[in-house]
């Protein structure tokens, strides 16, 4: 084994170029995200709350992220980027009693149940899931 690799032609290496593309690095790269990202996801897949409904809104996960599950979330457009990661899709400016005027809403699941509602309906229809257990 010493003597094959003593032999081998590396006239052509380069040590400071882009690492050979191989089905190992694809799979580091699919592993290596973010925690936040790897968070929504299992809990996503998994079905548990808060992801176990179709609608969430980004301001409300941002805040349940940062206190109960106690992940490190600096802005609420990474909570928003890692929605967008599960297959999310966003509705601006939705009206949501308690919660704000202009609020982001994201349909993470039963996409087609939801694609035609306006933003005022989408408002109308979504039930808080945090801010009514913080207080």
């Amino acid at each position: 084994m010493y003597a094959e690799l003593l032999d081998r032609d590396i006239s052509k290496f380069n040590p400071n170029g882009i690492a050979p593309h191989t089905i190992y690095r694809d799979m580091m790269t699919t592993l290596a995200d973010k925690p936040l990202n790897d968070f929504v996801k299992e809990r996503f897949e998994q079905v548990i709350y808060p992801f176990d409904r179709d609608l969430v809104t980004t301001t409300e996960l941002f805040d349940w992220v940062r206190t109960v599950a106690k992940i490190k979330v600096t802005r609420e457009n990474d909570v928003a980027l890692a929605l967008t990661a599960i297959g999310g899709t966003r509705k601006r400016c939705c009206p949501v009693h308690k919660i704000g005027k202009n609020v982001n809403i994201w349909i993470i699941r039963h996409h087609d149940k939801y694609k035609n509602l306006t933003a005022n309906g989408l408002g109308e229809i979504y039930t808080p899931f945090y801010e009514e257990t913080k207080k």
